[in-house]
């Protein structure tokens, strides 16, 4: 109903048709026309309501605050903290790296090079910090498993003794859950190196 037409011809556009068919004729025929006219006029040239949206990819930033980083900023941290992805990542140039994921490749590659500049030294020291700590929690671990065979309530240490690990064991095989933990606690001797009360808190721990 519409055909050919340019702006300034508009010999083929069935106004009547299309004013019966799509409103009824509920508008008046001389107002009608002018307002599809300027409707045409957008739909030939590509304004107004049919204009296309340019589509710009939000680029989020690298780094915001320690709860809002960009996904770029979350993946490369998780490659340089992961041990076997360690190793690969440091082999690479900024540009291999660069090139690697997608996620990187949204910001220029200048910038690129210093955010991986400052994430090689942030994760060296979060690695050695963690490594720090674990000897230190090792070093724990000796010393209270020198202290005394029992606590200073009379039974042992729960972490070195062999319920523990047998407790573990009734849980992954499905026995623990079988059983109330009284019944489980009569099921080993180990158990009763325990008072029910407290072999009960580490069932349900």
């Amino acid at each position: 109903m519409i055909g050919d037409y340019t702006t300034d011809e508009w010999a083929q556009v069935k106004f009547p048709q299309i004013r019966e068919r799509y409103t009824n004729n509920a508008y008046k025929p001389g107002l009608f026309r002018e307002n599809m006219k300027r409707i045409l006029r957008h739909l030939l040239v590509g304004t107004g309501p049919f204009k296309k949206k340019e589509e710009k990819q939000s680029i989020e930033p690298w780094y915001t605050s320690p709860a809002k980083v960009s996904r770029g900023y979350a993946l490369l941290f998780l490659l340089y903290m992961d041990k076997n992805k360690s190793k690969v990542v440091n082999g690479m140039t900024d540009n291999e790296l660069w090139e690697s994921y997608p996620e990187f490749k949204l910001y220029e590659f200048d910038k690129f090079k210093g955010y991986n500049k400052n994430m090689k030294k942030l994760t060296t020291k979060r690695k050695d910090r963690i490594s720090d700590e674990e000897a230190s929690f090792h070093r724990d671990m000796l010393k209270l498993s020198s202290k005394k065979d029992n606590t200073a309530r009379g039974y042992p240490f729960w972490n070195t003794h062999p319920a523990s690990d047998l407790l573990e064991m009734d849980e992954k095989d499905g026995t623990a859950k079988q059983m109330k933990p009284a019944k489980l606690w009569e099921s080993r001797q180990e158990y009763k190196a325990f008072p029910l009360s407290v072999f009960r808190k580490h069932v349900y721990q």
